[in-house]
């Protein structure tokens, strides 16, 4: 089951059980979310409660990224390595 376009597994906190702090894909690109979400309740909410972070995080990295090339110094290898893209 995928919740997210590349989403291979998600990431626990190592004592809070039900907290999400990260997501990977097939690659082993890891993208950490902006906010911990809980895997508690009902699945439906707390799935489209990941769903909706997943988002955030991932427009945060793109808001970044879009800072980072505007440098008219920019390491273009250094970005690929900087920043988790799909393949």
């Amino acid at each position: 089951m995928s919740i997210f376009d590349n989403t291979k597994t998600v990431r626990f906190h190592e004592q809070d059980y039900d907290r999400i702090t990260a997501i990977s894909s097939s690659e082993g690109e890891i993208v950490q979310l902006e906010k911990p979400t809980r895997a508690e309740g009902s699945v439906e909410v707390w799935l489209n409660k990941l769903l909706i972070m997943c988002q955030q995080s991932v427009h945060g990295i793109i808001r970044q990224a879009h800072h980072v090339i505007q440098d008219p110094d920019l390491n273009v290898l250094r970005f690929l390595e900087q920043f988790p893209a799909q393949e």
